[in-house]
């Protein structure tokens, strides 16, 4: 599976893999200790949402190739690929939404707090 062609960029599945992976550690890393979510809102927002363009991508070209975003861990849960799928797209919209949220909710309380 990991030497296939990724259908977005073109690349082997396993160079996209460890570079979207290192990237979602950076990420994840910066959220824990105690984090300041000025900083880390835009980061889960960009990531999110760089990761539903590509679903949408995906989706476009009508790709129905292997995923394995899960890796072997899917394999063990016992759960069908489809729910795995929809589990995935609900967590993408969580991440996704929160972050937006927090945004907004920390833009309105500067706006309320320099009038």
């Amino acid at each position: 599976m990991l030497r296939t062609t990724d259908p977005v960029f073109g690349v082997p599945l396993h160079h996209l893999f460890v570079l979207v992976g290192v990237t979602e550690l950076g990420v994840g890393l910066a959220c824990l200790g105690r984090p300041r979510p000025e900083l880390i809102l835009p980061w889960v927002a960009w990531l999110a949402g760089a990761i539903l363009v590509y679903r949408l991508s995906v989706w476009a070209l009508d790709w129905h190739g292997p995923c394995g975003c899960l890796g072997t861990v899917a394999s063990v849960l016992p759960l069908s690929p489809a729910t795995l799928d929809g589990l995935m797209q609900a967590l993408l919209v969580y991440l996704l939404g929160g972050s937006i949220a927090g945004l907004i909710h920390q833009k309105v309380l500067r706006w309320r707090h320099t009038r």
